[in-house]
């Protein structure tokens, strides 16, 4: 179902997981998802394919700390 993002299996395996199910569960299981449960699951396999990183350049500088808060939420 990924293999249009080049994904390891393994990556497909995790998000999976993520989601609560074993995956030799998943064949049973699937069936009664409801729509919420498949986008936690897309939402789990994009965090894991397409990770995000923050570099907070000049951080250093006198009232950044403020800034940062800002960006860092949660």
């Amino acid at each position: 179902m990924f293999t249009g993002y080049h994904c390891r299996p393994a990556v497909a395996e995790e998000a999976v997981r993520r989601c609560g199910v074993l995956l030799g569960d998943l064949a049973d299981t699937l069936p009664a998802w409801e729509p919420r449960d498949l986008h936690l699951m897309v939402a789990h396999f994009l965090r894991l394919r397409f990770p995000i990183l923050l570099a907070l350049n000049k951080a250093d500088v006198a009232g950044a700390s403020d800034n940062v808060q800002k960006v860092c939420v949660g």
